[in-house]
């Protein structure tokens, strides 16, 4: 039998409590860290030329100048720009008595007649002379007793004659001959003679200064005789070094081609 208890002796359980989830906490961004302007190095243009900086000069084509037929030519030419080109006009036929060239120029399409037959009419003293489509004329009229002079006499090197006539030389045409320097780089192509005395073409070393002449070429060379003399077509002498000949033609001439030693400058003509 259940006896009364006292109230107080009476203990009621009180019920479990549900337990309650821990609430997850929510994730916290991690901060990206932004790039001071002293972390990230600014892009350095590519640097800009000085503008002071002296450019690569770019080569000129040389300026050409027609000369003036009532001029006289060695004026004109004294008074020309070096490398500049003085081109002859049509018809026209300059009376030269003596020329000295010394200064590097072109003379294109001009006609020269001896003026002085004591005196040679062109004498080449620069290197970087050309002549080209020229023609020069001398004053040789048969006489044993005439002077002996050149139509063009040559002392410099870098020097070059295309399709030129030379007639009538009371000498040799072109003589090409060092006198205080050697002479190296000539070209003579093209060339047509007729009637000069002792000679078209001469190329020679200077047995007296014993200066050298060297790389020549010759090509297309053409010499007759007409109505005079003519004692060659072309003449090597006294040990000039590398000279290329091609294509020489002589008709009536006492000799073709020569090649001649007086044996002072060491060595001999060295022709290919």
């Amino acid at each position: 039998p259940l006896t009364t208890s006292k109230v107080e002796d009476i203990k009621f359980a009180s019920p479990t409590p549900t337990p309650t989830a821990s609430p997850i906490p929510t994730p916290t961004a991690v901060p990206t860290p932004t790039p001071t302007a002293s972390a990230t190095p600014t892009p350095t243009a590519s640097p800009t030329p000085n503008s002071s900086a002296t450019p690569t000069p770019i080569p000129a084509i040389p300026p050409i100048v027609t000369l003036d037929c009532d001029v006289d030519l060695s004026e004109q030419i004294n008074n020309a720009h070096p490398y500049v080109k003085l081109v002859g006009p049509a018809g026209c036929v300059f009376l030269v008595s003596s020329i000295v060239i010394t200064k590097p120029l072109t003379l294109s399409g001009v006609n020269i007649k001896q003026a002085n037959p004591n005196a040679v009419p062109v004498t080449v003293e620069s290197e970087q002379v050309v002549f080209e489509d020229c023609a020069f004329t001398g004053d040789r009229g048969g006489g044993d007793d005439e002077p002996r002079t050149h139509l063009v006499l040559v002392h410099r090197g870098l020097f070059t004659m295309e399709n030129c006539t030379i007639l009538k030389s009371m000498s040799v045409g072109v003589n090409i001959t060092p006198e205080d320097v050697d002479i190296s780089g000539v070209t003579l192509r093209g060339i047509t003679g007729k009637n000069n005395r002792d000679g078209l073409i001469t190329i020679q070393s200077n047995e007296s200064t014993l200066r050298i002449t060297e790389q020549v070429v010759i090509d297309n060379l053409r010499a007759a005789v007409g109505s005079l003399s003519q004692k060659h077509a072309l003449s090597i002498e006294n040990g000039v070094r590398s000279v290329f000949v091609e294509d020489v033609y002589a008709y009536g001439t006492d000799i073709g081609v020569a090649a001649m030693h007086s044996g002072v400058i060491p060595g001999p003509n060295e022709l290919v």
